[in-house]
């Protein structure tokens, strides 16, 4: 993180987690801005052998990326069970 250990020992627990956040955040970013950057560098080496309307991320999606699943809710859920001919009493299904 860069520190010497005379301002190690200075800081108080909750600077030294502040800053370690601060320092993880940052990791993470330049890891991700390095790939993103490997990403463009092939989409525009591949670009004559793709198709018409390929995208970058249509080459290649990071798990940072993909997007988390949408649970439904309670209304939607009873709309479908509805729709399927069912009833929920709210512990299970029955016809």
């Amino acid at each position: 993180m860069g520190m010497n250990p005379v301002d190690f020992w200075r800081m108080s627990f909750r600077d030294f987690k502040l800053k370690q956040q601060g320092f993880i955040e940052l990791r993470n970013k330049d890891f991700k801005n390095g790939w993103e950057q490997v990403r463009f560098i092939s989409y525009y080496a591949a670009i004559g052998f793709l198709k018409k309307h390929t995208r970058m991320k249509d080459i290649c999606r990071f798990e940072w990326e993909k997007e988390a699943a949408k649970l439904p809710t309670d209304e939607e859920l009873r709309y479908w069970v509805l729709k399927m001919g069912k009833h929920f009493d709210g512990k299970e299904f029955y016809n």
